[in-house]
């Protein structure tokens, strides 16, 4: 009676650990795990092929918009890189959309360039060309194109759309002839010339007979010619007379004072 009692309790043993030490680890994959493989950057169904040769499933779990990245291109995943996981274990991917989401086209006009940029890339978009137009208005939006289409405020525009933009150039349309300043003063000269809206240029000097010195001899551009300018063009000046002594003394000067 105890020899079959013992052979009983004998086999029961034996039964558990076979149970627990082999047949179940093999059938609930005991101890194994796989490493989370790297996905981003992957392509959707590059990423899950992957997945399934790896005995791993895969689940999308949201859709963020990334500029210049292509559609459908894995940009996250959970659990991480790297991680251990068991065989059949869910692996959730965010991806970027198939088509870019669209925007309301912001109001641009008579906003600086470098603002532009700024709210170009706050809704998404990429600053692209800049182009000049004759305005006083410098570096100020004056148009918003996408390639040969012009945009305005209020439009639907994809994200991620290169978007150009004209600015003014600061110098205007306006163009005239250049003043008569022959024998005007300096300060007189620089008061039509301001006044014109033009700039004064670099002032040299030259002794000319039968000529009021510190008067205009002549300019360039130049009035004679009939030469045509635009507003916040310069204009250089030719006095009478010598140039004045500067303020400033020669190292030989200060030896002699």
């Amino acid at each position: 009676m105890l020899k079959h009692l013992a052979v009983i309790l004998t086999f029961t043993v034996i039964g558990l650990l076979v149970f627990f030490k082999i047949w179940l680890p093999i059938r609930t994959n005991h101890g194994e795990t796989l490493t989370v493989p790297d996905l981003k950057g992957m392509s959707l169904e590059e990423a899950g092929e992957f997945l399934e040769k790896r005995n791993l499933r895969w689940a999308i779990y949201d859709s963020s918009y990334v500029v210049d990245a292509p559609p459908l291109q894995v940009i996250s995943q959970n659990p991480k890189f790297g991680s251990k996981v068991k065989e059949n274990r869910k692996i959730y991917l965010s991806i970027t959309p198939k088509n870019p989401p669209i925007v309301v086209f912001p109001d641009l006009e008579d906003v600086t360039l470098s603002s532009a940029r700024k709210i170009l890339l706050s809704f998404g978009m990429k600053p692209g060309k800049v182009r000049y137009k004759p305005d006083l208005a410098a570096n100020v939006v004056l148009e918003t194109w996408v390639g040969n289409q012009s945009v305005e405020s209020g439009d639907s525009v994809a994200k991620g759309t290169s978007v150009d933009l004209v600015v003014g150039d600061g110098r205007g349309t306006t163009r005239f002839k250049v003043p008569e300043l022959a024998g005007l003063t300096l300060e007189e000269a620089e008061y039509a010339i301001l006044g014109s809206g033009l700039k004064v240029g670099f002032i040299e000097y030259e002794m000319q007979e039968d000529t009021k010195i510190g008067t205009v001899i002549r300019t360039y551009p130049s009035f004679e010619r009939g030469d045509i300018v635009r507003i916040g063009d310069r204009i250089d000046l030719w006095l009478c007379g010598n140039k004045p002594r500067s303020d400033t003394l020669s190292n030989e000067e200060i030896d002699e004072e």
